[in-house]
């Protein structure tokens, strides 16, 4: 992780180059961006490229081009000036494989986009409004219900739920039953629209996306305000049932549950090594209501559970991959898979998410 320091508010710029490790020449029209942001840059013909607007904080820095393997560098950016970052990519090889030309489509393959989609863009409502605009870049392997995809070159996205456009760098992707392992990093950029009506639509929606998500709870947590944000917590030490192996699946059994204990938001986190960071540092799991807004339909249905006689709140469950994780202000994770989620946070997926830049009203 590198570490780039100084306590100023504002925005950051990265300048550099990425160069060909056999060569040493430049290379031209690679992907230089901050996942999960609107920042992203492509280099020149002599690979020289300008990244502006990097939000201070915690960014993962991704390189990526076509015929070279990807990079990501986590940095924590603390001041607001131009930093420099140079970036060597090793080639890919791909080893030759007999290509058979048939001129027709595996019968299979539409089936296998459809379960794709459903799993990786969303089972919301909005999720209809989201569509990959070069599928044919995806090849699936589907053995015995377990769902496996790869892509040859970025995900186009476009969705006209939130207003965005996405370009989605899938490294894993791998799907069986209700369970999702998905790794890849976003680039996102605004559509634009001359519908007065559809601009609404947008802010609206993008407002409903954010709030409850795991980005609104942890700046609600950083900042003390969990409890004016809708949040609450508690203690969520439920033993295990053999065969059942996450907190949603046990939470949702009544005789499973013990009782639970409301946990005050400072005894989650304590002091980081600047003002604008914390570690969380907690045992076991920590549950995590949102009263502001309810469970859907489609989230119940994605869990197996029946239709409720009363609204639910939604529920999340928070559990750390090791002893401490460092956040920022704005919500970002140092380690991007150093919080584990379940329930309706996992239940996120692409058409939910906004670009970390976002906040209300923005």
């Amino acid at each position: 992780m590198l570490l780039l320091a100084g306590p100023v508010v504002g925005q950051a710029r990265i300048e550099g180059r990425v160069t060909d490790m056999a060569s040493g020449e430049g290379v031209a029209d690679v992907h230089v961006f901050v996942s999960g942001s609107q920042a992203g840059a492509v280099t020149g013909p002599e690979g020289r490229f300008l990244l502006q607007g990097v939000p201070l904080g915690a960014n993962r820095i991704v390189v990526s081009s076509v015929g070279y393997l990807s990079q990501a560098h986590d940095v924590v950016v603390r001041r607001p000036i131009r930093f420099e970052l140079d970036f060597v990519l090793e080639a890919r090889v791909v080893p030759l494989q007999e290509i058979v030309v048939t001129g027709e489509r595996d019968p299979a393959w539409d089936a296998q986009l459809r379960r794709f989609e459903r799993a990786f863009l969303g089972h919301e409502e909005q999720a209809e409004h989201i569509r990959i605009l070069n599928p044919e870049v995806l090849t699936f392997r589907d053995r015995d219900g377990r769902l496996q995809a790869t892509a040859s070159a970025p995900l186009q996205i476009e969705n006209r739920a939130l207003g965005y456009h996405i370009l989605y760098f899938l490294r894993v992707f791998d799907h069986k039953g209700r369970q999702t392992r998905q790794e890849g990093e976003a680039l996102f950029s605004p559509l634009e629209t001359d519908d007065d009506g559809e601009a609404v639509r947008w802010v609206e929606a993008r407002k409903a996306a954010y709030l409850g998500s795991s980005r609104h709870f942890l700046r609600a947590l950083f900042a003390g305000t969990t409890r004016e944000a809708g949040f609450f917590m508690y203690t969520s030490e439920t033993p295990r049932p053999p065969g059942q192996s996450t907190p949603y699946e046990v939470n949702r059994a009544a005789p499973f549950r013990t009782p639970q204990f409301a946990l005050e938001p400072a005894g989650l986190t304590r002091s980081g090594p600047s003002a604008r960071e914390r570690y969380l540092a907690f045992d076991d799991y920590v549950e995590v209501v949102y009263t502001r807004d309810t469970e859907t339909r489609a989230y119940r249905a994605w869990q197996g559970l029946p239709e409720p006689t009363l609204d639910e709140h939604q529920r999340s469950w928070l559990t750390l991959s090791r002893d401490s994780v460092l956040v920022d202000m704005d919500g970002s994770v140092i380690n991007p898979y150093g919080v584990v989620y379940y329930g309706y946070m996992a239940f996120e997926r692409l058409a939910d998410v906004v670009p970390k830049e976002y906040r209300p009203g923005s």
